[in-house]
Formats: structure tokens, sequence, C-alpha cells
């Protein structure tokens, strides 16, 4: 386990949403500076596959169809999966991967949490060697209780029990892991809370159980507003 510092600029988006709006779908936009970064890390072959789970603009995505490029793979909307619960979103995502050149990724409008299997999404490829993103975050005051439930029951199926006082975030990272392949890669922006708060102790219990390797990379300056 090991921390790292890194500076960053803050981000813009092409999808514009409400403060009240962004805040009740914890959606934080994240800069390119990072997603490549990312990205380049936890995909390295032409023939990966990579996974948003709450894709948004498609910022992560956009940087995986590019990487996948760059290592001359072929039908790379194949390789390109992506969820988000915001319909505006998803096609948003749509477009952004149109413009640098892949067509028909797979990104589909719905609840991750409910998403019980990863067959239920891929159909013939039920993992992913590449999980990416910035999973939504809401705070538990206004996680509300239907989504909370979903959550945490998502985390226990997964071998995590979560407090109810949990943000989203924590069951979305514990859901997900649920979707890549042994021998993956996961590379996610998370909040400061995965390394203090008392909630986080099983998350981070459960990433050292189940990854090889856990570097967390934390920030001198603020990422987002």
């Amino acid at each position: 386990f090991s921390v790292r510092w890194w500076k960053c600029t803050p981000p813009s988006s092409s999808l514009r949403l409400s403060t009240v709006a962004r805040k009740d779908l914890g959606a934080l936009y994240t800069p390119s500076a990072m997603t490549d970064f990312a990205v380049a890390w936890a995909i390295r072959s032409a023939s990966d596959s990579a996974l948003d789970p709450g894709c948004g603009d498609a910022a992560f995505l956009v940087s995986a169809g590019a990487r996948l490029k760059k290592l001359g793979a072929r039908n790379i909307g194949e390789r390109i999966h992506g969820v988000d619960i915001n319909e505006d979103a998803v096609a948003t995502a749509g477009k952004m991967l149109a413009q640098i050149g892949i067509g028909q990724p797979r990104i589909l409008s719905g609840n991750f949490f409910a998403i019980g299997a990863p067959d239920s999404l891929f159909g013939t490829h039920p993992k992913v060697d590449a999980l990416v993103g910035n999973p939504p975050y809401v705070r538990y005051q206004l996680f509300r209780e239907e989504n909370r439930a979903l959550g945490l029951r998502a985390a226990a199926r997964a071998g995590v029990m979560l407090p109810k006082l949990s943000s989203s975030w924590a069951p979305y990272l514990v859901h997900a892991t649920t979707f890549l392949r042994e021998g993956g890669r996961l590379a996610m922006v998370l909040p400061g809370e995965l390394l203090h708060v008392g909630y986080a102790t099983a998350v981070r219990s459960f990433l050292l159980q189940n990854f090889t390797d856990l570097t967390v990379i934390s920030f001198e300056d603020k990422v987002f507003p």
C-alpha cells in the first residue's frame, strides 16, 4: 500500500447540469489530465476492454478509446462499456465518442446498483480488463433510501457490509469490482474519505484482500470545486 501526491487543474465539462442536479446525482466530471493518466495505466494492450460504471459525459471512455486506438485495437466500440443513470449523460457520451471516431460503444442508461451480474450487462463479454471512472459522490444525507438500499445490497453480495451512513461512492466501488476480470486493473477517482472515515475501513480491507497492489495518489490542490 502506498500514497503519492500529485497536482492537477480543475475540470471542465461538455455536459451542463445545475448545481442541484449535480449534487443529487453525485456528478463531478473529471479533467482529461486525470482520465488520460488513469487510463494509460489501466489499459495495457489492444485486446483490453474497459468499463466506466458512472460514465457521465464519457471523459474516461474518450481517454480509453484514444488509448486503444494508440495501441492499434480494432472494433474499439465493442471494448468500451459505460453506465449512467442520467439519460442526457448517456446521449452526450455517445456523441463524445463519435467525435473521436468510435461508433456503437456499449453504454447503458440505468442504475448501476440494479445491475446484478456482469453477464446481464455485457452478454458474451462478462468481465472487463480495466475498470476506470469517477463514482458518483452523494453524502448519506442525500443518498436516497431506495438507492441506498440497492447500493448496500450490491456491496453485501461482494462480501462487504457497509453501514447506512456510507456515501454512495463506497458501495459503487465495491460493486464495480465484480465486473473486473482476474488480473485486471482498477483506476478510479475517489474522495479523501477512503483514507480516514470509519465506514471506509471495510472498503480498504476489501481492496487490500482482492488486489495485488494498491496505490493511492493524493492531491496537494483541489481538483473539484
